[in-house]
Order: C-alpha cells, then structure tokens, then sequence
C-alpha cells in the first residue's frame, strides 16, 4: 500500500537553540542530578556551650564549693545545729549574769548586812537569814529571766530560720548549677549564630547545584514554539473508479474515428 509522509520542521532560525537546549538537558541528566551538601548542616557546639556542658556534668557528679558551703550552712540550720550552740549567745548572757551578780555581791548584800546592823538588829539572825534568802531568790529569778529572754529569743529565731532554711533549700540545690547555666546561655548565642552561618552556605550551595537547571529552563522558555515533526499516511486507491475513467476515455476516442458509423454498415 503506498504512504505519503509529510514534514512540519520547526522555523529555521530557531532550530539550532534548539538543538543546543536539547544537548544541554543530556548533559545534565548524565550528571547524575544535583549533589547533596557535603558538609554537615547541623553547626557543632561552640566552645561556651561545650564549657556549660561540662561543667553541668562536673556539678552534678560533684557540686560547687559556694553551693556546697550553703549547702551545709542550710542543713545545720534544718537539723538545728544553732539551737543550743551560739557561743557568743552564751558570752552575751553571762557577762549579763555577771553584773548582775557582781551587783547582788558588791552592793545588794552588804547593803542588806548594813541595814540590820544599823538598826541593832544584827542580833536576829533568823530576820537577817530570811533577808538574805529573799535576796538571793530574787537574784536567781533575776538571772532565770534573763536566761529565758537571751536563750528564748534566740531558740525562737532559730526555728524561724530553720522554717526558711527548708524554704531555701531546693534554690540551694540550684546553685551547682548556676555557673553552668549562665556558660550555657553564652553557648547558645554563638550555636545560634553558627547555625545561621552554616544555614547560608548550605543556601549558596543549593543554589549553585539548582543554577544550572534552573537557566537551562529559563532559556528553553525563551526559545520554546513549534517543535514541528513527520506524519505518515497511507494513499487509498478506486480500482472502480479508474476502470470506469478507462472506459469513458476509449469511448470519447472511438466516437472521435467514426468507428461507431463504420460498424454499423455492417448491420441489417
């Protein structure tokens, strides 16, 4: 069966860009495609941030010598340690006591001796016995009362302390790691800028890797139209057709000779 092919190509002009864009998609392609950043994207720890790191790990294997002296000071207090052991309490109220009784002995009794002895009473010893006693009561009341007001206030305080020592400890226990806080804050300003360094060179490389893709697209939008191409039909024939032109044409040229009048001579 005969074919007829017909060819549409692209305009004249236009066919070497494009033959151009098309050799440049190949070798792209046969380069394997875009490369994946060759470095790590995750910026390592700064210095300060590997500083806070380990001294969080030191203070909390071992603690801080301020930490721990607070520590302590907050635990002798919590266990009542200071209750009964001021020693400059115990200073305070003896030199109290000692006045006082150094009063009682240089000025109280001789003045309660001298008064009897005046009124010619030194003879009643039972009268000056009982004043003497009564002295002395009041002397023991004296020094009692100031125990109780030094001693007292101070056992008072000190359970207060102690109810704000509990109240303090867990911010105690936060001190080991203070320093190491503060490291650690400074660590992330840097990690943060690191990061952000990292992050843009890793952005400058992507682009380098899509630049090529990216203007081989660009220029093939520019130079985009009709690509053109080939088709290819079959001719279909009328044997019917042609046989009946054959005959019309034979007829035309017969009737032109006469041959139709000279075969009629021969009939009836």
């Amino acid at each position: 069966m005969p074919t007829a092919t017909s060819t549409n190509a692209p305009w004249g002009p236009q066919q070497p860009y494009l033959t151009q864009g098309f050799q440049e998609a190949r070798n792209l392609y046969n380069t394997g495609g875009p490369q994946y950043y060759r470095g790590s994207t995750v910026a390592p720890f700064s210095s300060q941030t590997q500083q806070g790191i380990d001294a969080y790990t030191t203070a909390a294997r071992q603690g801080t010598p301020v930490a721990q002296s607070a520590q302590d000071q907050v635990n002798a207090t919590l266990q009542g340690d200071y209750l009964n052991s001021n020693p400059y309490l115990d200073a305070m109220y003896n030199n109290a006591a000692s006045a006082v009784t150094r009063n009682y002995s240089e000025a109280v009794a001789p003045s309660i001796a001298a008064n009897f002895g005046l009124s010619g009473r030194s003879g009643s010893n039972m009268a000056f016995a009982n004043a003497m006693d009564t002295s002395r009561d009041t002397l023991s009341r004296n020094l009692g009362g100031m125990a109780a007001n030094i001693y007292g206030g101070n056992y008072a305080q000190e359970r207060q302390n102690q109810m704000q020592a509990a109240q303090m400890a867990p911010q105690t226990a936060g001190l080991n790691y203070f320093d190491a806080n503060q490291m650690l804050q400074a660590g992330q300003l840097r990690d943060d800028y690191n990061q952000r360094v990292l992050n843009d060179n890793v952005n400058r490389w992507n682009f380098n890797q899509e630049r090529p893709y990216d203007a081989l697209g660009r220029y093939q939008q520019m130079i985009q139209g009709n690509y053109g191409g080939t088709r290819t039909q079959p001719v279909y024939g009328n044997s019917t057709l042609q046989n009946i032109g054959t005959g019309l044409s034979i007829f035309g040229g017969a009737q032109e000779l006469g041959l139709f009048d000279f075969l009629r001579g021969f009939g009836p």
